[in-house]
C-alpha cells in the first residue's frame, strides 16, 4: 500500500503539472511512468543492477535494499550529469541541487522520521542527523553497511550488527566452533563434512573432486567393484549406491551443534 500511496499521489501532481504546461496527457503518462520506474521497486529484471542479477552471494547483500540502491542510482546520474556538455550551465546545477537534496537528505530523514514515530529526543536528533549525512549511500553493495556502522561509531550511536543471512550463518558457525570439544565430534561428522565440502568445491570449481572423492572413499571401504564402476563414469543410481543428502547431513550437524550451545 505504500508504493501504490506514492505512486497515486505523485503521479497525479506530475500529471496536474505537465498538463498545465500544455503537455499532452499521453507524453506526461509516459514521463511519469519512466520516472517511476527509477525511483520505485520494480521485479522487472531490466530495472535491476548486476549486483541484484548476481549469484547467491549477491543477493543475500541486497536484499531488501532495492528503494536505497534506486536512490543512489538517481544521485549517481544526477552527479554524472555535471561532466557532460554544459554540465554546469545554471539550470542543470539547479536540478542536480534539487536531486540530491530530495534523494540525498529530504526523503532519508522523512523516512527515519516515521521510522522513529516523529521523536525529538537526543538520539533520534542523532538518527536524523545519519540518516542526512549517509542518504542513498547504504545502497552500496556491502561497502554501505560498512559505512553504516562506521557513521555510527564516529556519531556515539550504537552499532547494530550487519543485519544479513550470510552474517547470521557465520555467526552461528563461529558459536558453535567456539563451543566445541573433541568429545562433540566423532569419524562420521568428520566424514559428513568431508563429503559436503568435496560437493561444494565441485559445484564452485567445476573440477571433477566429488567424483575422486567417491572413488577414494569407496577404495578405502574395500567396496572395489563399486570403485570400478565410478571410475568409469557410471551413476549413483546404476550402481545402486545413493548418495547423502549432505545439506541435509550439515543440517543436521549445525542443530546438535546450537543445541550443545
Amino acid at each position: 500500500m505504500g508504493d501504490k500511496g506514492a505512486i497515486v499521489l505523485g503521479s497525479w501532481a506530475m500529471r496536474r503539472a505537465r498538463l498545465k504546461a500544455g503537455i499532452p496527457l499521453q507524453d506526461a503518462i509516459n514521463e511519469y511512468e519512466e520516472f517511476s520506474a527509477d525511483t520505485q521497486q520494480s521485479a522487472d529484471i531490466s530495472r535491476l543492477s548486476e549486483v541484484q542479477l548476481g549469484g547467491s552471494l549477491e543477493k543475500l547483500f541486497t536484499v531488501f535494499k532495492s528503494s536505497q540502491r534506486a536512490y543512489l542510482q538517481k544521485e549517481t546520474n544526477a552527479i554524472k550529469s555535471l561532466f557532460r556538455k554544459d554540465g554546469f550551465g545554471k539550470e542543470n546545477v539547479k536540478r542536480v541541487a534539487k536531486v540530491m537534496y530530495i534523494y540525498h537528505i529530504l526523503l532519508p530523514i522523512t523516512f527515519q522520521f516515521i521510522a522513529n514515530m516523529g521523536g525529538t529526543d537526543e538520539a533520534d536528533i542523532k538518527d536524523y542527523k545519519r540518516a542526512g549525512i549517509l542518504g542513498g549511500i547504504n545502497g552500496l553493495f556491502v561497502a554501505g553497511d560498512v559505512i553504516d556502522g562506521i557513521l555510527r561509531l564516529v556519531m556515539g550511536m550504537r552499532v547494530w550488527d550487519i543485519d544479513t543471512p550470510i552474517a547470521d550463518v557465520g555467526d552461528d558457525i563461529n558459536k558453535i566452533i567456539s563451543n566445541l570439544t573433541e568429545d562433540d565430534i566423532d569419524i562420521e561428522d568428520i566424514q559428513t563434512a568431508l563429503d559436503a565440502f568435496a560437493s561444494a568445491t565441485t559445484s564452485v570449481s567445476g573440477l571433477p573432486i566429488e567424483y575422486g572423492y567417491d572413488i577414494l572413499e569407496s577404495l578405502y571401504n574395500k567396496n572395489y567393484d563399486i570403485a570400478i564402476k565410478q571410475t568409469l563414469g557410471w551413476s549413483e543410481y546404476v550402481i545402486g549406491e545413493k548418495k547423502t543428502d549432505y545439506g541435509k547431513a550439515v543440517s543436521e550437524q549445525t542443530e546438535k551443534g546450537k543445541e550443545r550451545l
